[in-house]
């Protein structure tokens, strides 16, 4: 069964180390507003952008290393188009759990 970050928001377990308080920006027009993450050792979660959450270290990880190739005009050729690896998730950790 999946853990759900958006139960958690920020009461996260108390005592257990490794916890932080993040907030991922809303999504853009036709994103989803959920986002799913499985497989953590913690269980599933599903972070819920615009919104505070708790979530384990592993969580803020994957985060952290979602990318996603967008195309931009080449600098050294402006008739020429080149994708370029950008954060996927815009995301701020705003402390850790106390």
């Amino acid at each position: 069964m999946s853990r759900l970050a958006t139960r958690q928001r920020v009461e996260a377990p108390k005592g257990r180390p490794g916890w932080y308080i993040i907030e991922v920006q809303l999504a853009k027009d036709g994103e989803p507003r959920d986002l799913f993450f499985g497989g953590a050792d913690e269980g599933d979660f599903v972070v819920r952008r615009g919104e505070q959450m708790a979530v384990p270290e592993s969580i803020v990880e994957r985060l952290r290393l979602a990318v996603a190739g967008v195309s931009e005009v080449d600098p050294e050729d402006p008739e020429k188009t080149i994708t370029v690896m950008r954060q996927r998730f815009a995301f701020s950790v705003l402390g850790k759990v106390q």
